[in-house]
């Protein structure tokens, strides 16, 4: 049995509320892991693809800003490499715009050939202030994966799935919108909100091709979404799992846009998984690491944001 941190409910109870009252989470808080349901069979067999996508260029037209502000963060390589947190005090993290994430960054070491999870979505959220998005979560496996697999939000649409050919184009390359369609078959209730499963694998090592399949909870099968081989051209040494956001503040709250349009919602990524050898093992602080390993929720201008590490290192949660 692997070693699981764990506090008593009391401890995660007290260092919620005082990091709620103080303003900003220092650290994540790691508690028991929650009840969850529908987590997704990766035994299931490959069923047909997403219907109602748009591809290409048609997919970018819809995703529109959203999809250019993505680009130009990525042209800098993954979270880590295109991160701006303003090294000053809170007054400057106020005073800009600004690009933070907080998740799982597995080295290429030992990452495996795949990678699986299971990730809320919320049909309702948007974000009141044009240019400000919501990429969380988004995920994209290591050691040469070819696609990321992107939940999106913004002030333009309802929230949008997104697959980010890195071996390809460098571009959002296949997109759906996340209406009552895509609800009533990809999503299952879990930990009593919304969510999907994502499974992305390499399914040819001499070409280096991988596919990201969602589960469709009617089939109990994985349909396609996108394919894309070739050279990952992030550059990163990491694959990740993360929480991402780029935000300005609102000046009449003294947060950013999206903290307040997000309250009472918990942005969750459970059951991470990497195929290893054949295997899917959970993600484990040996191989996919936390950074940044003791967050600030002042740094992603929402102070009362909390960090909790569920399990570890296969099931974080971002709330407030």
């Amino acid at each position: 049995m692997r070693t699981v941190r764990s506090v008593t409910v009391l401890c995660a109870a007290l260092a919620l509320a005082f990091a709620s009252q103080a303003g900003a989470s220092s650290q994540p808080v790691t508690s028991s892991q929650p009840v969850r349901t529908g987590v997704a069979d990766l035994r299931a067999p490959i069923g047909g693809t997403v219907q109602d996508t748009r591809s290409g260029a048609d997919a970018r037209r819809a995703a529109g800003p959203a999809a250019a502000a993505f680009r130009d963060l990525r042209q800098r390589g993954g979270p880590r490499d295109s991160a701006t947190r303003p090294a000053g005090s809170q007054k400057s993290v106020a005073a800009e715009q600004i690009h933070n994430f907080w998740g799982i960054l597995p080295p290429n070491e030992g990452a495996g050939d795949g990678m699986s999870a299971t990730h809320a979505v919320f049909p309702d959220l948007k974000i009141s202030q044009d240019g400000d998005f919501l990429y969380a979560p988004t995920s994209k496996p290591g050691a040469g994966g070819c696609v990321e697999v992107v939940t999106s939000y913004s002030s333009y649409y309802g929230p949008q799935i997104w697959a980010w050919d890195w071996c390809g184009s460098g571009n959002l390359e296949k997109q759906v919108n996340v209406d009552s369609t895509f609800t009533a078959t990809y999503t299952t209730t879990v930990n009593g909100h919304l969510s999907y499963s994502v499974r992305n694998v390499q399914t040819n090592a001499a070409s280096n091709a991988w596919t990201a399949y969602l589960f469709n909870y009617r089939t109990n099968t994985w349909d396609a979404f996108f394919s894309s081989s070739g050279q990952d051209q992030s550059a990163s040494t990491y694959g990740w799992d993360v929480f991402e956001i780029y935000s300005s503040v609102n000046p009449s709250t003294g947060q950013g846009y999206y903290c307040t349009a997000s309250v009472g919602k918990t942005f969750e990524s459970n059951d991470i998984k990497l195929r290893k050898n054949g295997s899917w093992v959970p993600a484990s602080p040996a191989d996919s690491p936390f950074v940044p390993d003791q967050p600030n929720a002042a740094d992603y201008q929402c102070p009362a944001l909390n960090f909790q590490v569920a399990n570890a290192d296969d099931h974080w949660l971002v709330s407030h």
